[in-house]
């Protein structure tokens, strides 16, 4: 199985691989926007990030809906460390990294709303050391959608304690 995000429908797709088809349409109630998607197998649950300041926790077997977590503005990915069994959702808007701990099913909380970088929105984490990965730039605001200042790419790099 592979699991989608369709964005301008709101819902999480199930793709049956093998047989190339959708086999199920998970409904993300109360989320406008899904981008970033994670699968946290030791949970059995999908956590997606909604552009209306909202993650979602999913059961990946059935589409239940398990939890609501109020995160920042502009995600664009979800992050999955399995080895600490956390998940990390970069928000742009307000510079931060949502931490979620997943410790079961449904059990699942945001632990810690870390402090970035405004711009930051996605990322990868390195399994060995649990440090995560932040690309982005200084961004300026004149009218409508913020753009990047030339030059000012960098890499955020946050290392768990």
């Amino acid at each position: 199985r592979a699991f989608v995000n369709v964005e301008d429908q709101n819902l999480i797709a199930v793709i049956d691989t093998k047989a190339r088809k959708v086999v199920a349409r998970y409904p993300l109630a109360g989320c406008k926007g899904p981008s970033g998607l994670a699968y946290a197998a030791n949970a059995g649950v999908l956590i997606a990030a909604c552009g209306n300041n909202v993650g979602k926790v999913i059961n990946a077997a059935t589409g239940a809906d398990v939890a609501t977590l109020a995160i920042g503005r502009f995600p664009d990915a979800v992050i999955y460390d399995p080895v600490r069994k956390l998940a990390f959702i970069p928000c742009a808007f307000e510079g931060v990294l949502e931490v979620i701990d997943v410790r079961g099913p449904t059990d699942v909380a945001i632990v810690q709303s870390v402090k970035t970088q405004q711009g930051a929105r996605v990322g990868a984490v390195d399994l060995k050391s649990g440090r995560i990965y932040l690309p982005t730039a200084h961004y300026v605001t004149t009218t409508g959608r913020p753009t990047t200042v030339p030059g000012t790419f960098e890499i955020l790099i946050v290392a768990p304690n």
